[in-house]
């Protein structure tokens, strides 16, 4: 049950699906409030209205017409809330009894007070039109005959001249004729239109909840997601460090097959050695070892770096300390020959059609004698002598890959160090490097340049002024180091 203010307001219409509906229902809260005007109304009508009218004051027919009208109308309400009909059959037949039965009255009414009857009538009017949301087409056909049956009762039975009549309250009620069809549309529209529109606010609201639901769902799986993804990084994290924590253990287990400078300064005092991985392990290495007479010491490229490089580094060393102790191997290029042997071997590359390996340059140097012999594979050796630079060629074939042959001879290159001299041996590694203002490769020619502008400062220096430069060369370019480096420095005297 809702009350006359809420029904204008139709604060609920959005509880239904379609707009008959609505205004039957609204229709069917408001019913009692009509009824209750209905039967309130008629017979304050006939103690007002006929006690004005001498000629229909309480007679029989009054009183008769009256609460006749009262009766069907509650007939009326009964048939149609027992049988469930549209509210609009009960407004629609009331409101053409409630016409009639003024109707039928004002044809005994006297000229003097026939308005006050057409002032009923037009109540009913004006009522109808804003109070019972009567669709236009109904409301309209109801009207235009009650008051058509009106004025022809009046102009066939009563007594009073028709001009009279509409003097005396006929044109007011054909005033009411037309402007009752209008407040009836405007009424029945604005209901309407508010419908909709709650409706479609309604509509809005269930797809804003819809969508919060859909984001509430979105939020939860991103959660989820969120979660797993968490776990999963905890997990990578874990093993990361499972990870890195072996490549670390590797890294001990390299530096300390690598020999100290301070062992290889036992034949070449004035040495440095800037060994700089790429990753935490290498693939660039360097093995010495040496006979009575002679100092030996190779500088190493293994094929990749990081843990392959720095597995393959092992293994080098350990064909490289089978063909010294064992094959008393000691000139470079008898080195470089047996080892090469020793890797095919070990990969069993002619099988496995493997092509690992390293690039390398060694160097063999007899002090007593002055005598320096020298061998490369794939990395020359440059030598600074009198503010030259003399670069001695390597042999385009690495140590090891199968494809080069496992005979293969390299050339042996021989000094006399009678005069000081400097020599450089080194990995691609610092020649490769992108960088720099134009962020291109570091190259062979400013290598050498470099080498020969600082040839000879002390070991220590020249080593941390290749550290330095190479660093810069990184940061102009906003580079990445792409590879292991390695360049060893020797001062014969």
């Amino acid at each position: 049950m809702i009350n006359f203010q809420n029904f204008l307001k139709l604060s609920n219409l959005k509880n239904f699906n379609n707009w008959r509906d609505a205004r039957n229902e609204y229709g069917w809260n408001f019913l009692p409030f009509i009824l209750f005007l209905q039967l309130t109304l008629i017979p304050f009508h006939i103690f007002s209205t006929d006690l004005l009218d001498e000629s229909t004051k309480f007679s029989a027919l009054s009183i008769g017409m009256r609460m006749g009208a009262v009766g069907i109308i509650i007939l009326t309400y009964i048939v149609v809330r027992n049988f469930k009909l549209h509210t609009d059959y009960y407004y629609a037949f009331t409101y053409f009894v409630n016409a009639m039965s003024d109707a039928y009255v004002s044809i005994y009414s006297s000229e003097g007070n026939i308005v006050t009857h057409f002032l009923g009538f037009g109540v009913v009017l004006v009522a109808y039109a804003v109070l019972t949301a009567l669709p236009p087409l109904i409301y309209n056909l109801v009207m235009f005959v009650s008051s058509f049956t009106l004025f022809g009762l009046l102009y066939l039975y009563s007594p009073i001249p028709f001009l009279s009549i509409l003097s005396n309250g006929g044109a007011f009620i054909l005033f009411f004729i037309v402007i009752c069809p209008f407040l009836n549309i405007i009424r029945y529209y604005s209901l309407k239109n508010d419908f909709l529109s709650l409706q479609e606010l309604q509509k809005l609201n269930q797809d804003v909840l819809n969508t919060n639901e859909e984001l509430k769902q979105k939020q939860e799986e991103i959660a989820t997601q969120r979660d797993a993804i968490e776990k999963l990084y905890h997990e990578i994290s874990e093993k990361n460090k499972d990870i890195t924590d072996s490549i670390h253990y590797a890294k001990r287990i390299q530096s300390k097959i690598l020999p100290t400078e301070e062992i290889i300064k036992i034949s070449f005092p004035e040495i440095f050695i800037l060994h700089k991985p790429k990753d935490i392990v290498s693939g660039d290495f360097y093995w010495y070892n040496q006979t009575q007479n002679l100092g030996i010491l190779l500088a190493g490229d293994c094929t990749g770096h990081g843990v392959p490089g720095a597995l393959m580094s092992i293994l080098a060393h350990t064909a490289l300390n089978k063909v010294f102790t064992e094959k008393k191997c000691y000139l470079p290029n008898e080195i470089l020959e047996q080892t090469s042997y020793e890797i095919i071997q070990i990969l069993d590359q002619v099988q496995n059609k493997s092509s690992d390996g390293f690039d390398g340059s060694v160097i063999a140097y007899n002090k007593s004698e002055k005598k320096l012999i020298l061998a490369a594979a794939n990395n020359p050796i440059l030598i600074i002598k009198d503010h030259e630079v003399q670069e001695i060629k390597s042999d385009a074939m690495p140590v090891g890959d199968y494809q080069f042959g496992e005979n293969r001879k390299y050339t042996l290159h021989e000094l006399n160090t009678h005069e000081p001299l400097t020599i450089y041996m080194f990995s691609d590694g610092y020649i490769d490097q992108f960088g720099g203002d134009k962020n291109r490769k570091f190259g062979k020619s400013n290598f050498q340049k470099l080498l020969l502008d600082i040839h000879q400062l002390p070991m220590i220096e020249q080593k941390n002024i290749l550290n330095q430069h190479f660093e810069e060369w990184l940061n102009k370019g906003n580079e990445k180091q792409i590879d292991d480096v390695l360049v060893i420095g020797i001062k014969l005297f």
